[in-house]
């Protein structure tokens, strides 16, 4: 009696013991609305397969998912790192129409994630943003597990709503061909401090969230596999050693079985195993899909195979995506862009070169930032004097390619600078701003953004109407002894930077980063001061009252667009091969650069038009020098 009762316990236990199951895993990350392919979109043809050289585009993502299922017999599991708005002109009517998240659920996407660039319009949008499309139809499931909300402020009610309604949750749980998975997604600190406009929500701990995450899924809701959708990143340091959030996460936090990066859009062409823990990334703009195919066999993940599929013209579009999205194509230039008079399918301009730009490269080789960050100096000088324009590298996101025949879209001028939406107004772009700062406080900006770029490749900054010397061997933040305003044209003049010269010099730049220049008195530790100004020299607190008014004839407040400024001066190019088409001048064919680099000992670099902070560590040096007779003269 005992051996039969002992034969069936054994039996009981028998299938979980045996039981072994390989499926695979598609995941994208960092789509940035790219729907109708990586550049230029004129040769972009997801109908016809080996005719062009574009990679990516919704509609030959989903036939590769299409692809893979007929492959397995059975649908893979399709993820996504997060990310997947703003970038194109295709997210200009999100706030309304929900289009995107849509589209994602017809292609089959199974659970996404929310990354930073979701808050560009601010969190109410967010909001307004998947309310409609959840209203509009069906959505994929969202997870974010480490969003806090504000209860003092109404901003951020609506997104709150959303995740009361399970439209948004924590976690999601799915049973797939008998493995039980539990996802859940993460924002990561760096990804969450470039989303200013997430306020007045804030992101917690992400690894004490994961912990605490992973622990409810395993032992409370007892699953089989843990998979975190992390909008976190990994990257290499300067010795190639991989590092990163993600990277941290896998060592820190055990219970997850599989990580899903986004954020950094790196290309991990192979699995990164850290803690047993297989993280994957697939790049950007949807280039490449990442697969990975594994086997769950006695309570053990096992990766069988993993890599990136490049999303080529080899892969033949699914019809349905892509005319839906013609069909909202052709809304979005009706709606968005009437006043420009812009036609979807005519050029804009064309080029005989590329002109690239690469926050991983080396950025002062660009020769595309130089041409944009001149489109709004020129722009803004059309309406009003301006004396210096900043742009930011971060707000860069393409480049422009020539393809077969040069020709560039207004889709494609405009995904350069998509990012952000209007102050008071729900018109796509960061809108332009325009501050007025004395010669000493022009040289601080400077040293400013000569240190920015070591905190973030994103800071790295272009220059228009301004040329500047700074010495290296000079002691951080006193390092620029000579500044010029001018143009190529008309040539440059030098400006006196002490503290004598009262003379106010206007800066333009966009209210994003305009945000940040109030913070540089603070996180100087007021070793520079800057206090943005109007024309009449009076101190503004409120930025927002230094937006620049577009068309001041008009009534009300027009908002200036970067992206508008980028058109309308390529509008301006002649056309050199009388074809009816603007051409890029051959100026653009190199780099241009505002600062110049002069490392010298001389006492005149080294001392000219000093703020003190030279003068002020070298003082020191001397007396703690004296103590030990090793006087000597920096």
């Amino acid at each position: 009696m005992k051996i039969r009762l002992l034969t069936l316990v054994f039996l009981s236990f028998l299938p979980s013991l045996l039981f072994s199951q390989t499926f695979t895993i598609l995941h994208t990350n960092d789509m940035h609305s790219r729907l109708m392919g990586f550049a230029p979109s004129s040769d972009y043809s997801p109908d016809v397969t080996g005719n062009d050289s574009t990679l990516g585009g919704f509609a030959r993502i989903a036939g590769y998912f299409d692809q893979v299922e007929k492959e397995l017999g059975e649908k893979p599991l399709i993820l996504d790192g997060g990310d997947f708005l703003m970038g194109t002109l295709f997210h200009t009517l999100e706030t309304s129409e929900g289009f995107q998240l849509r589209l994602m659920e017809k292609m089959g996407y199974d659970v996404v994630t929310i990354g930073n660039h979701e808050f560009d319009f601010g969190v109410k949008n967010l909001g307004r943003i998947i309310k409609n499309a959840s209203d509009k139809g069906s959505i994929p499931p969202l997870v974010l597990s480490n969003i806090q909300f504000n209860p003092d402020e109404p901003e951020d009610n609506l997104l709150q709503e959303l995740f009361q309604k399970k439209t948004i949750q924590s976690n999601y749980i799915m049973d797939y061909n008998g493995i039980k998975i539990g996802f859940f997604g993460l924002m990561g600190v760096e990804a969450a401090t470039v989303a200013p406009f997430a306020r007045p929500a804030s992101f917690t701990d992400r690894l004490i969230v994961a912990e605490e995450m992973s622990k409810y899924l395993k032992e409370t809701k007892k699953v089989d596999l843990v998979v975190c959708l992390s909008h976190c990143g990994v990257n290499k340091d300067k010795k190639g050693k991989w590092t990163g959030e993600d990277v941290e996460l896998a060592k820190e936090v055990g219970d997850i079985d599989l990580i899903i990066s986004g954020h950094s859009h790196t290309h991990l062409f192979e699995p990164l195993m850290v803690n047993g823990i297989p993280i994957v990334q697939a790049g950007s703009e949807g280039q490449f899909v990442g697969r990975i195919d594994l086997d769950w066999k006695d309570g053990k993940l096992t990766v069988l195979e993993a890599g990136l599929k490049t999303i080529n013209d080899d892969i033949p579009g699914k019809q349905d995506i892509q005319n839906d999205i013609l069909g909202y194509q052709t809304k979005i230039i009706e709606e968005i862009f009437a006043d420009l008079h812009l036609e979807s399918g005519k050029p804009l301009v064309e080029t005989s070169f590329d002109l690239t730009f690469s926050e991983q490269g080396n950025m002062a080789e660009s020769n595309l930032a130089p041409m944009v960050v001149d489109a709004i100096h020129w722009h803004v000088n059309q309406t009003t004097h301006n004396d210096v324009t900043m742009l930011a590298a971060g707000l860069i996101r393409d480049n422009i390619r020539k393809g077969s025949s040069g020709n560039q879209l207004p889709n494609d001028i405009f995904r350069i600078l998509p990012l952000g939406s209007g102050v008071f107004d729900d018109s796509p772009g960061y809108s332009l701003a325009q501050i007025y700062l004395t010669g000493k406080e022009v040289k601080n900006v400077l040293e400013a953004m000569l240190l920015a770029p070591k905190i973030s490749s994103a800071n790295f900054p272009f220059w228009s109407g301004i040329r500047y010397k700074y010495n290296p061997r000079r002691i951080v933040l006193d390092q620029v002894y000579e500044v010029s305003l001018g143009s190529e044209e008309k040539g440059y003049e030098k400006i006196d930077l002490s503290k004598q010269n009262e003379k106010l010099y206007s800066l333009t730049t966009n209210n994003y980063v305009l945000e940040f220049f109030g913070l540089v008195t603070e996180v100087t530790f007021g070793l520079l001061k800057i206090e943005p100004k109007n024309e009449y020299g009076q101190v503004i607190e409120d930025l927002n009252s230094l937006l620049i008014d577009g068309n001041p004839s008009q009534p009300g407040l027009q908002e200036m667009k970067e992206w508008a400024a980028l058109m309308g001066y390529m509008g301006k190019f002649p056309d050199t091969n009388g074809n009816g088409i603007p051409d890029i001048p051959d100026y653009y064919k190199g780099p241009h650069q505002a600062g110049e680099r002069t490392p010298s000992l001389n006492p005149v670099h080294l001392w000219a038009n000093g703020n003190g902070i030279m003068a002020g560590v070298s003082l020191v040096a001397l007396v703690l020098l004296s103590g030990t007779g090793l006087i000597f003269i920096l």
